[in-house]
């Protein structure tokens, strides 16, 4: 159900920054948990762990969107 809300946001949101002509200030990532338990009171050690992996993981992947969206920002400050 969650997934549901959250693309409707998405949809959204791209569409409020297609009307302005600036889709690409726009970026969406989403990434699997891996490991890590998505409980927000799950503040274990093995978990904080487990949480900083998997946003690793995750910037190591969209690395290159990252790049690209951080230079827009910084160009368009």
């Amino acid at each position: 159900m969650m997934s549901g809300v959250s693309e409707t946001v998405d949809y959204q949101l791209r569409k409020m920054f297609e009307a302005v002509d600036h889709p690409d200030q726009y970026l969406r990532i989403n990434t699997e948990m891996m490991d890590a338990k998505p409980d927000m009171d799950d503040a274990s050690p093995e978990n904080l762990l487990a949480l900083k992996q998997t946003g690793t993981a995750c910037a190591e992947k969209f690395e290159e969107q990252l790049e690209r969206f951080a230079q827009r920002l910084i160009e368009n400050a």
